[in-house]
C-alpha cells in the first residue's frame, strides 16, 4: 500500500480518492479489522455531518456594520502608542550617536614608525615642518609598500597623514620644484592623483 498505514489512507477512502488497488485493500481490511470498521463508520459520519452544515454568509447588513465599526475606531489610541515608540527611538539614536561619536574620536597622537619624529607641543604626527610643501595623493591599488617607500625617499618625502577613508595621504615635501613634479607625474602606474595643498 505505498508503505503507509492503513489508518492514514482512510480519511481518502471515505472521500473515494484512492485508487482501485488501494480501495480494494482497504476493503479486505475492513472485513477483517472491527476497529478499523468502526474508524471507517466514525469518518462517514463526520463527512456527512460536514456536507449537511450550511454556512451562511452574515450578509450585507452585518459587512457594511463591521466597516462602519471599523472606521469608528479611534485612531488617538495607535497615534499616541505610534508616538511613544518615535520617542523612545529617537532616544536611543542620540544616545547610540554620542556613543558612537566618543568612541571615534582619537584621543591618541600617532607616533611614527620611522626615525623623523613628531614635533612636541604642536600636536602633529610624523615630524610636520610648517616651511615644507604638503601634497595629497593617491596611490593605484596595485602599488606595494616596497614601491611606495622608494617612491617616498626619492622625493625625499614622509607621509604625514593617511590613508583616508578615500585612501589619501598626505606627503610632505620638501619643496615642490619641476624635478619633483616630473617625478609625480611620471608614475601613472604608481599614483591615481595628486594635489597640492
Amino acid at each position: 500500500m505505498n508503505n503507509k498505514p492503513i489508518y492514514d489512507l482512510m480519511p481518502w477512502y471515505v472521500n473515494g480518492s484512492l485508487n482501485e488497488q488501494q480501495r480494494k485493500n482497504i476493503e479486505q481490511e475492513l472485513a477483517n479489522n472491527p476497529e478499523l470498521a468502526q474508524e471507517h463508520d466514525f469518518l462517514q459520519e463526520l463527512q456527512s455531518q460536514v456536507k449537511q452544515t450550511q454556512v451562511g454568509s452574515p450578509g450585507e447588513f452585518w459587512l457594511h456594520r463591521l466597516r462602519r465599526d471599523i472606521s469608528n475606531q479611534s485612531l488617538e489610541k495607535t497615534t499616541n502608542k505610534w508616538r511613544i515608540f518615535s520617542v523612545a527611538a529617537s532616544i536611543v539614536l542620540v544616545f547610540q550617536l554620542g556613543v558612537i561619536v566618543n568612541i571615534t574620536q582619537p584621543n591618541d597622537i600617532y607616533t611614527p614608525l620611522s626615525d623623523v619624529g613628531t614635533d612636541a607641543g604642536i600636536g602633529f604626527s610624523i615630524g610636520f615642518d610648517a616651511g615644507r610643501t604638503i601634497i595629497q595623493i593617491q596611490f593605484s591599488s596595485a602599488a606595494t609598500v616596497l614601491k611606495i617607500n622608494s617612491f617616498l625617499l626619492e622625493l625625499d618625502a614622509v607621509i604625514v597623514d593617511g590613508p583616508s577613508s578615500a585612501g589619501v595621504y598626505r606627503i610632505q615635501l620638501e619643496k615642490i620644484n619641476a624635478k619633483a613634479l616630473k617625478h609625480l607625474r611620471d608614475n601613472p602606474k604608481l599614483i591615481e592623483f595628486f594635489s597640492e595643498q
